[in-house]
């Protein structure tokens, strides 16, 4: 799967580039139906500047507008979709939500700190940073 999209916005052309993408079907409690969710990755090595970083918001922002994801999945309809940032420190964790909050598309970033990323922690625990501030889990409990 290439995961590299091109819009075009007017003379110059807008780049969206995850590092991976995952499709998560959460089963719905108390009945045999899903919920999809996709989740486009991005994993911080702290190479890029925070300017660098926020560069890549108008790409996400078009990827979300565009439902650029039906290339990938075009049966689905209407899947929540989160771009999870991976950090490697909490520094550098906060300097990037400072940068992007307030951005198009900010609002489906979600971001953790490489060391939280325990297999037990990875889905059920609120380990998820949002950019308001909240810690959410992939997986809500009343899910």
């Amino acid at each position: 799967m290439m995961l590299y999209h091109t819009f075009q916005n007017g003379r110059e052309p807008i780049t969206c580039r995850p590092d991976a993408a995952s499709l998560l079907r959460i089963p719905k409690q108390d009945s045999n139906e899903t919920v999809p969710l996709l989740g486009y990755w991005e994993v911080d090595r702290s190479t890029e500047s925070l300017n660098q970083v926020k560069s890549k918001l108008p790409g996400y922002a078009m990827f979300l507008k565009m439902q650029a994801y039906r290339r990938h999945w075009p049966e689905l309809t209407q899947p929540a979709v989160r771009i999870f940032f991976v950090c490697q420190s909490q520094e550098r964790m906060a300097n990037v939500i400072d940068a992007i909050t307030g951005l198009p598309a900010a609002n489906a970033f979600r971001f953790c700190i490489q060391g939280d990323l325990e297999p037990k922690d990875l889905l059920n625990e609120p380990i998820w940073l949002a950019t308001d501030g909240q810690r959410r889990a992939i997986i809500r409990a009343s899910q």
